[in-house]
């Protein structure tokens, strides 16, 4: 969790924890090194896509539960579980806001633990021979397939990797699982901890409102994020029309090809339209059950 002490020039400062992916890090973090804020807290910031993994990093980081260390390359990005002491969980505690941005429906389960994709792939998944790609490509919400569950196995074997009892685990009991319309809310509402700080829910940017394109599955998901976020009572700041006033070339890694990064000439921009939703004070809604209801 990236946590931000940010000025107001009207009061005390607004302290903000950060969670998703370097979608809102790195543009807040440029926001904070512009002098508008101080940073508070910024290691071992691994990085979230779904409820499911920011409920996880958020009871991490408060000392609310324990990774296996087998499984901190897939959670934290790192071999070793760091050793929290006080000061996270009470810098957690005295966040006013919490921004947590939100961009997939899939995510990885292993028993009680949620995978990030990304870093699964990376370190799990590649180098790791045939037998594990296909076993892979196959997971969903259903039990891996016993041949398929084998042959992955054989597979971390004869990659030379040590297939230990937490590739066991993870080989026959991983799970790939969708978020419906109909799970979603219920997800997202394990991420409110605590329903009295000010919650903000930012979606992935959308580059194409085109049905037609892959990318309009973000579409599913920001509305399903404004839907729920509402809700819940809680907050939501939508990224897509500061990169449609800018265009896609200007505001996109490579020149608009990479519709998962910002170039970096655009972060500044995109920091500019996270702090506002931070800086915006709440409207109360008469509607909700959250801390602005």
């Amino acid at each position: 969790m990236l946590i931000i002490d940010f000025a107001r020039p009207d009061g005390p400062p607004e302290r903000v924890g950060v969670i998703g992916s370097c979608r809102v890090h790195d543009p807040l973090k440029e926001i904070a090194r512009s002098g508008r804020g101080v940073f508070l807290w910024s290691a071992f910031n691994s990085f979230t896509h779904t409820p499911a993994e920011a409920a996880q990093h958020i009871a991490f980081c408060r000392k609310r539960l324990e990774i296996p260390e087998p499984f901190a390359p897939y959670i934290l990005r790192q071999d070793k579980v760091p050793v929290l002491d006080g000061r996270l969980p009470n810098l957690v505690e005295s966040c006013t806001t919490f921004m947590v941005e939100m961009s997939g429906l899939n995510y990885l389960r292993c028993g009680h633990y949620i995978f990030n994709q990304d870093y699964f792939s990376q370190q799990f998944v590649r180098g790791s021979g045939p037998g594990v790609l296909d076993w892979h490509r196959n997971l969903s919400a259903a039990p891996p397939a016993p041949e398929k569950a084998r042959a992955a196995m054989a597979s971390l074997a004869e990659s030379g990797k040590a297939p230990g009892i937490a590739a066991e685990e993870i080989v026959f009991t991983l799970r790939n699982l969708p978020l419906s319309p109909e799970t979603f809310r219920a997800e997202l509402s394990k991420v409110v901890f605590e329903p009295s700080r000010r919650w903000i829910f930012v979606p992935h940017f959308n580059v194409s409102e085109d049905p037609a394109e892959q990318i309009a599955k973000r579409v599913v998901l920001r509305d399903l994020l404004r839907r729920d976020a509402a809700a819940l009572g809680c907050d939501f700041y939508d990224p897509t029309p500061i990169v449609a006033r800018a265009g896609r070339a200007a505001a996109l890694e490579g020149d608009g090809v990479d519709t998962y990064h910002y170039a970096p000439s655009f972060m500044p921009v995109a920091g500019e339209g996270l702090y506002e939703a931070i800086m915006k004070r709440p409207t109360p809604t008469t509607s909700g059950s959250g801390p602005h209801g």
